[in-house]
């Protein structure tokens, strides 16, 4: 079937209404993770509006600006690393198509390029958010064992 890569929105937010996920960065389906950003997306802004009054507009602005500053530099670049992996996977000539299996099924070259693209990036975003590696009945953080 035919992909159709739309553009990002500008804004994801305005006025009292904040948009998420597909809705206002459609992602390709090749990196298979736009559901799990739709997820961020609903925790960031669930994050920036905590404890304001929903009543505040000023608040709600500032609420809104916060969660797309936190979140349109790393999706963008998640959903152009989907755009890649769709041409590059799903578009190529049948013999470039043939060399490019034979190096990925070969070396480690496409678990290289996916740490560096996509697992080290959402490792430091997860990371970053230190109330998810906060053991909530002490202020001492969870062991991180595994996480490398």
């Amino acid at each position: 079937w035919e992909i159709y890569n739309r553009p990002s929105l500008a804004h994801w937010t305005k006025g009292r209404m904040a948009g998420l996920g597909d809705a206002v960065h459609p992602v390709s389906p090749y990196a298979a993770y736009g559901m799990g950003m739709a997820i961020e997306d609903g925790y960031f802004l669930a994050r920036a509006l905590g404890g304001r009054d929903l009543a505040d507009r000023a608040g709600i602005a500032e609420a809104f600006a916060r969660y797309e500053s936190e979140r349109v530099a790393y999706v963008t670049h998640q959903v152009e690393f989907a755009r890649k992996l769709g041409n590059q996977f799903h578009q190529a000539p049948a013999p470039v198509a043939w060399l490019r299996d034979m190096i990925f099924d070969n070396t480690k070259l496409l678990q290289r390029l996916i740490t560096k693209d996509y697992l080290k990036d959402a490792e430091v975003m997860s990371m970053s958010l230190v109330e998810l590696h906060t053991d909530p009945a002490s202020s001492a953080p969870k062991s991180s064992a595994g996480v490398a």
